[in-house]
């Protein structure tokens, strides 16, 4: 993939190198005038082409930073629920340790009741 986006890049930098290079004529020429914060600005079609690829370089860097902070959202997302199910296999762990323990007391006070009552019948 990197290698793909690399060669697209070099590609579009060795046309556009081209187009400059071949159409100096056409670069220089008046393209009209543009107003940018109330000032009027003449432009030729050079003007235009650098301005349309700043517009284009800033925009590629906005989607990268949106998809690169999606990217970083959705691994913090999947660690949290990595987190909450291991919490809830530690929980689910503890509920049943729970309650065999509480089973084992009652057992254990089963069987020390028996042997109190055995004593008891004894001692009669």
């Amino acid at each position: 993939m990197v290698f793909l986006g690399l060669l697209l890049v070099l590609g579009v930098i060795g046309v556009a190198g081209y187009a400059i290079w071949n159409n100096q004529g056409a670069f220089e020429a008046g393209a009209g005038t543009a107003e940018v914060f109330g000032y009027t600005v003449q432009l030729s079609n050079g003007d235009v082409f650098l301005v349309g690829a700043a517009a284009g370089a800033v925009l590629l860097f906005g989607l990268s930073l949106l998809f690169k902070g999606m990217g970083r959202r959705a691994k913090h997302r999947a660690s949290t629920r990595r987190e909450l199910r291991e919490l809830r296999r530690q929980q689910a762990a503890t509920e049943a340790q729970r309650e065999r323990d509480e089973r084992d007391r009652e057992r254990e006070a089963q069987v020390q009741q028996g042997q109190r009552e055995r004593e008891e019948q004894l001692t009669q």
